[in-house]
């Protein structure tokens, strides 16, 4: 197996199956988003390279995203 299911810290609003990037590379796609009226932002769910570990920035979309291990808890 060499992809994970991650969560993802959103900068702005993307669409399921958008390309997730790391250093220009694709590296995964996302599965899903939805609006965190408590948390003031996007959530995502995206199935990543296993080599992307949790705390790394990616690109999805043109915006960043930050990669957190599930489930997600603040």
């Amino acid at each position: 197996v060499n992809r994970r299911l991650v969560g993802l810290l959103l900068d702005d609003a993307v669409v399921a199956a958008t390309e997730v990037t790391h250093q220009k590379a694709e590296v995964g796609s996302v599965t899903s988003v939805a609006w965190s009226q408590e948390r003031g932002r996007f959530l995502g769910l995206g199935m990543v390279r296993t080599s992307i570990e949790s705390g790394w920035l990616v690109e999805v979309g043109g915006a960043s995203a930050r990669v957190v291990d599930l489930p997600m808890s603040w």
